[in-house]
């Protein structure tokens, strides 16, 4: 047995190779991509028949590969053989690539079913990505290599060495993706500590955009300084699927097409993983957060991290001044966010939603909870005022309102909508009324105004007083209505002063939302009748009670009435009396004209108030005094003066108690036909008007003559004196009497 080679191998088989066999066994250009490394072998035989050891060399690689010493090998191909199991300076070499001289690999499908081959998973560099490169037919213990990189598309040699007669297919590569910065990989070849950072980007299904950085070999990303100042890293703007909030994230120092993300979650502090990538040696800065805003529901976000169609939808809150923050719930910032489906007011379809939010921070505690956690209320899908789409069922991944609108009912002949009493401040609701929501169901009447927080017009109210334009149909106002001007004010509006206009109090009328609140000082009612009543316009006070009531007069100004108290309250009615001559009446101040008669009985009657009755005594007719606003009127007949002095035919006295009789004729008058006790016979005209005074006439007697003369009634001249004192010129049952009689005066004409 003859050696030709200075170096000799004696393979498991017995079969002699030489060293020089050895070198050219290895194929010329190894791809560094995916670190596969193919060995090809082709035998030599040897002119010696004896092999340099005289024991087989043990087996590696799961049993397909031999170790053999590390001298019999090139050393520049040493790098890419692994010892595997082999002890020593041995190196573990294919089989396959030992034994048979003619042995070509299989052909296979690679990754991106691209052509490939089947090499043995043993050697280092494919063992280090075995697990992500397919297996297709190949044998146990192997892999389906490339013969093309699928990053460059070079050739990997794999499909060149010994007897294969190379690949025969063009290459197939990765495409690229995030601005070209990256290529689209299988997410069996990405290392799934990345995975969460990946997005889909340009690639297709189950594909993840990797930056080509990623897949250097102990890479570290840019630092630089993101939201709050907080640390970050340079990151593609298509990494960790940030979607449309890319444009959002600061650039700082990083490179075109990409954005400074933070070490740390920017709502709870936990890692986001970005600063411990490859080789980076993690965060220097402890983590940074958002401030706490809606009761701890929510996280202070700069403005410009929020989209600028959801910024109008935010408010501040509790976020510091000066600094462009809106309070975001922490809701809105959790994946697939979906808020719950509730009832709300009047049984409208609902979500519950954050109550910081502004458009429902106002009305938070008028909105009912339903099944919402706390710090949440059940807003309506729609508008319950004008049936508009609030959009607050469409947030998240909601798919929007399944129910029609709920409608708020129209009041206050149009001008307000019915409310439940529960959906209205506590403090307003005294000020309400139901007008014409119907009953029982705890609603009231809350004019618009008041629910578009609109500011009620200025106005002048009485007595030039400074007012506000508000509904007529407030309670408050619907019973002072006759007492109110409209001034400027719409049709159904009144204009009502800011401060009360008999003690000058503050109405609250002109301190609604947004009200700066009057200017003016308050303006007051003068005080009349004794200080029971007060001077009002006569144009406020109803025409059928101006014409029976005159109490005084007001120095203000010409126009006002004094009007009492008592007939400015809700549903007055003057108390029944007893008047004189035992007829019905009413009670009424004595302020008013003719009350304070001192002969119109009291009894039964309030303090300073005196009892007048419904029918003049003396001609039956109504006096009005019983038919005021809300009396039901008299329920007995009229009670009249017995008639008395009759004279030509007629009468023209009344039988009146004495009492009632001027104190300056009570000495004149006369008993005549009258019969009840203490009764005299008053002429009817002094009665009607005491301060009338004397008819002036003439007489004549029987001889003629024309001495001035009173018209005295008949019945007080005795016979002879009537026919001396003619009518001349006097009423019916009148007749002329001397003013002087033998010069002296008769008392007639005083």
């Amino acid at each position: 047995m003859t050696f030709g080679c200075p170096d000799q191998i004696q393979s498991a088989s017995g079969a002699v190779f030489c060293r020089s066999a050895l070198l050219m066994r290895f194929p010329s250009s190894v791809s560094s991509l995916l670190f596969l490394v193919a060995l090809g072998w082709v035998a030599t035989a040897c002119e010696s028949t004896e092999p340099p050891w005289s024991a087989p060399t043990p087996l590696c690689c799961h049993g397909i590969g031999q170790c053999l010493p590390g001298r019999f090998i090139p050393e520049e191909q040493r790098d890419f053989l692994g010892t595997d199991s082999c002890a020593g300076d041995l190196l573990c070499v294919p089989s396959d690539f030992v034994d048979d001289e003619a042995f070509v690999p299989l052909s296979c499908r690679s990754l991106l079913d691209a052509e490939g081959r089947c090499v043995p998973e043993c050697l280092p560099d494919v063992l280090e990505n075995a697990d992500r490169m397919p297996r297709d037919a190949c044998p146990e213990f192997h892999v389906c290599a490339p013969c093309f990189d699928p990053m460059t598309a070079e050739s990997t040699g794999l499909c060149d060495f010994a007897n294969d007669p190379g690949p025969t297919e063009d290459p197939k590569t990765f495409d690229f993706c995030c601005h070209d910065l990256g290529r689209c990989f299988p997410g069996d070849l990405v290392d799934e500590d990345y995975r969460d950072n990946l997005a889909a980007d340009s690639c297709g299904e189950d594909m993840f955009c990797t930056p080509e950085a990623f897949t250097e070999d102990d890479f570290v990303l840019q630092d630089c300084r993101g939201v709050l100042g907080s640390e970050g890293r340079c990151v593609p703007d298509c990494l960790n699927d940030l979607g449309d909030q890319v444009e959002l994230m600061p650039v700082d120092v990083c490179p075109e097409f990409h954005r400074c993300l933070p070490c740390y979650d920017l709502r709870d502090g936990e890692s986001t993983g970005l600063c411990e990538l490859g080789a980076d040696p993690g965060p220097r800065q402890s983590a940074r957060t958002f401030t706490a805003c809606c009761d701890g529901a929510g996280y202070c976000t700069p403005s410009d991290m929020i989209p600028e169609e959801e910024r109008d939808a935010l408010g501040q809150d509790e976020c510091a001044d000066g600094y462009g923050l809106l309070c975001v719930p922490k809701e809105f910032t959790e994946d697939d966010y979906v808020p719950a489906v509730c009832e709300s007011t009047l049984g409208a379809e609902g979500r519950c939603v954050p109550s910081c939010l502004p458009d429902l921070a106002d009305q938070a505690e008028l909105l009912p909870q339903d099944i919402c956690d706390a710090g949440s209320v059940c807003a309506p899908c729609y508008d319950p005022i004008s049936g508009d789409d609030t959009t607050l069922c469409d947030i998240g991944g909601g798919t929007g309102p399944t129910e029609l609108p709920v409608i708020f009912a129209d009041c206050c002949g149009g001008e307000g909508r019915c409310l439940p009493s529960e959906s209205i401040p506590e403090d307003e609701r005294d000020a309400l009324g139901e007008d014409s929501c119907p009953d029982g169901k705890g609603l009231l009447c809350l004019p618009e105004f008041m629910l578009e927080d609109e500011v009620p017009l200025t106005c002048l109210s009485l007595l030039n007083a400074e007012g506000r334009c508000l509904p007529a149909c407030l309670p408050d106002l619907v019973d002072q209505a006759d007492l109110l001007t409209q001034d400027i004010c719409q049709d159904g509006y009144l204009c009502a002063p800011c401060n009360d206009l008999d003690n000058g109090e503050d109405t609250g009328l002109c301190g609604l939302p947004g009200d700066p609140g009057p200017v003016r000082p308050p303006v007051l009612f003068e005080r009349c009748c004794g200080g029971e009543g007060a001077c009002l316009p006569s144009s406020v006070i109803p025409e059928e009670t101006r014409d029976q009531i005159s109490a005084g007069t007001c120095s203000s100004a010409p126009d006002l009435i004094c009007l009492p108290d008592s007939f400015r309250e809700d549903g007055y009615v003057p108390s029944s009396c007893v008047s004189m001559t035992e007829a019905e009446g009413r009670c009424l101040p004595e302020c008013i004209d003719g009350m304070d008669n001192t002969q119109l009985p009291s009894e039964g009657c309030p303090e300073r108030h005196r009892c007048a009755p419904c029918y003049d005594p003396l001609s039956g007719e109504s006096l009005g005094t019983c038919e005021m606003p809300g009396d039901p009127g008299p329920t007995e007949e009229p009670v009249i003066f017995d008639d008395c002095c009759e004279a030509q035919g007629t009468t023209v006295g009344k039988c009146v108690p004495l009492r009632l009789v001027p104190e300056k004729n009570q000495e004149d008058v006369l008993v005549d036909s009258c019969t009840q006790s203490a009764h005299v016979c008053a002429p009817t005209a002094m009665m009607q008007d005491p301060d009338s005074g004397v008819i002036p006439c003439a007489t004549g007697g029987l001889f003629g003559g024309g001495d001035p003369g009173g018209c005295v009634p008949g019945c007080y001249l005795s016979a002879f004196e009537a026919l001396l004192s003619p009518r001349a010129g006097c009423p019916l049952g009148y007749n002329c009497a001397p003013c002087e009689q033998n010069n002296e005066p008769t008392g007639v004409c005083n």
